[in-house]
């Protein structure tokens, strides 16, 4: 019948956590499930919503002592998350996966920060790819503002739009810049940049229509 209806079952197995179908006995214990309540409550969620705000004021104002601190605070509310919800719950949500790869990303980078104090240059690099990683996490409390949700309903739904808006407006560019190269090809002289000592008048004249 599920087959006629185009409606797909969920087997009660898919719908239990690896932990839950492993080890019932832990997973289902009045501290596990407490922990569970804990986790999907929403307090849990605004707690973290304002850790990430505070940790953006101390990326702001230049407090690096604290890195560890947050990051394990965050890597700790990620698996927190995975234990309360499961691999496949949680990975469904686009919040969560964003979640994962930002502070995971940002442990294995400060790792390598810490395994590569030889190399200044790569250090500074990692250093600018972990503080935008940090930072990227503010979207996440804006992810609960309904007015922000409404703005991204709307640009999704006029993003197809604007798509082909910008195509045609790549078209008329390039239209005319064919016309441009074809009517004025050859009509100018140019005779390159002017020295390091030149002045902005010297400048204007590197560049002259042909008598």
């Amino acid at each position: 019948m599920h087959d006629l209806l185009n409606v797909p079952l969920l087997e009660e197995k898919d719908q239990k956590t690896l932990l839950e179908r492993k080890i019932p006995g832990f997973y289902l214990s009045k501290p596990s499930l407490w922990v569970q309540r804990i986790v999907l409550h929403s307090m849990f969620h605004w707690v973290f919503d304002a850790l990430i705000v505070l940790n953006a004021i101390f990326i702001a104002i230049g407090i690096d002592d604290a890195d560890w601190f947050f990051l394990t605070i965050f890597s700790l509310e990620i698996i927190l998350k995975l234990y309360a919800m499961g691999g496949r719950e949680f990975f469904r949500r686009m919040w969560n996966v964003f979640d994962f790869v930002v502070i995971f990303g940002a442990v294995i980078l400060s790792i390598v920060e810490l395994s590569l104090t030889d190399d200044v240059v790569l250090v500074e690099q990692t250093l600018d790819v972990l503080l935008v990683l940090r930072v990227f996490r503010l979207f996440k409390p804006l992810g609960d503002v309904k007015q922000f949700q409404v703005f991204i309903m709307t640009l999704s739904n006029i993003l197809p739009s604007l798509v082909t808006y910008g195509g045609v407006i790549f078209v008329f560019y390039y239209i005319f810049a064919i016309l441009g190269m074809e009517l004025f090809s050859g009509l100018f002289d140019y005779y390159g940049y002017p020295d390091e000592n030149g002045t902005l008048a010297e400048a204007y004249m590197y560049c002259g229509i042909k008598s």
